[in-house]
C-alpha cells in the first residue's frame, strides 16, 4: 500500500513525539462563530480608504490595508467555513457557505463595476497636466487598493449574512 506524500509527512510528524496544533485538525468539528462587528470594522475601513485613494489622499492605502488584514482571518474563524476545511462538514454548513457567497456576488459586482468606472475617470481628473508616467502610477496605486478592497468584500459579507442571517443556531452551538 503506497502512502500520499501528506500522509507520509504526518507520519513523520507524529513519530517526533512533539504534539502539534496542526495533528488531526482536518477531523475536528469546525465551530462556528458569528461575528458581527469584525465585518462592519473591516468593510467600513475599506470603504474609507479607497474613498481616501479615490479622493487623492496618500493614507487611503494604509487604511484599506488595515481594512484588509481583520479581513483574512474570517474565514477560518467566522461561520462561513473555507472549502475543504474538514471533512466532517455536513449538509448545513455547505448551504450556509453557498447561500453567502452567493449573497456576496452582486455585491462584488457592483463594487467592480463601480471601481471600474471611477479608477480612470478619477486618475484623468486628479492628473490633467502631467505627464502619462504619473498617471500610470497613480492608477497603478490606485488599482491595488480597489483589488484589495474587493478581497475584503469577498472576505468580510459572506461572514457577516451568516451571522446574521443564522443567529440563534450559532449562538446556541457555542453552548454546547
Amino acid at each position: 500500500m503506497t502512502k500520499l506524500l501528506i500522509e507520509r509527512l504526518d507520519a513523520l510528524a507524529n513519530r517526533t513525539g512533539i504534539p502539534t496544533v496542526y495533528n488531526g485538525l482536518d477531523e475536528m468539528n469546525p465551530r462556528r462563530r458569528p461575528m458581527r462587528w469584525l465585518p462592519i470594522l473591516s468593510i467600513t475601513l475599506g470603504a474609507i480608504g479607497i474613498a481616501m485613494t479615490l479622493f487623492g489622499a496618500f493614507l487611503g492605502e494604509i487604511v484599506v490595508i488595515l481594512g484588509f488584514l481583520p479581513s483574512g482571518w474570517m474565514p477560518m474563524f467566522g461561520p462561513v467555513k473555507p472549502l475543504g476545511w474538514s471533512k466532517t462538514v455536513d449538509e448545513r454548513d455547505a448551504q450556509v457557505r453557498s447561500s453567502a457567497y452567493l449573497a456576496t456576488l452582486p455585491v462584488i459586482l457592483i463594487a467592480s463595476v463601480a471601481l471600474i468606472v471611477l479608477l480612470p475617470w478619477r486618475t484623468s481628473v486628479v492628473l490633467q497636466g502631467t505627464d502619462d508616467f504619473d498617471r500610470l502610477l497613480i492608477l497603478i496605486r490606485m488599482s491595488i487598493s480597489a483589488t484589495f478592497f474587493i478581497l475584503i468584500v469577498w472576505n468580510s459579507v459572506p461572514t457577516l449574512y451568516a451571522s446574521l442571517k443564522w443567529p440563534a443556531e450559532d449562538e446556541g452551538d457555542l453552548e454546547d
